[in-house]
């Protein structure tokens, strides 16, 4: 069934309850099988509004990730927005691996900066 033929046919009352009730019934099963504390959540397809972050903390979720830049997360990002790397099937192997290597990241950190404030460059 498509998301908009749930909502005409379902109160969206109703079908709130039933993504918390997803939501924690997961995170549940997570904890448990996995014996760990620490529960991340990825929005489906890096999308997300103030709502979905809500219903998200709300189910216990310890961060959530969406697509984005990397490089933005800092120490003051809120934890229900943070940004990952949006990996496709179209993504080539030398990229994938550029994307995952920490020392590039922190290259690419230190470019941006760079081309923020200038003064760095001389």
């Amino acid at each position: 069934m498509v998301f908009s033929e749930i909502l005409r046919n379902e109160r969206a009352e109703t079908f709130l309850k039933k993504i918390v009730y997803e939501l924690e019934t997961s995170r549940s099963m997570i904890q448990k099988e996995l014996e760990i504390k620490f529960i991340p959540f990825s929005y489906p397809f890096g999308l997300y509004n103030w709502k979905t972050k809500s219903l998200v903390r709300q189910s216990g979720y310890s961060c959530a990730l969406g697509f984005g830049n990397i490089i933005s997360n800092t120490c003051m990002t809120d934890h229900h927005e943070l940004k990952r790397e949006k990996i496709t099937h179209s993504t080539s192997m030398d990229d994938f691996k550029k994307l995952v290597n920490v020392n590039y990241d922190f290259i690419r950190k230190i470019n941006s900066i760079i081309k923020k404030y200038p003064v760095f460059s001389k």
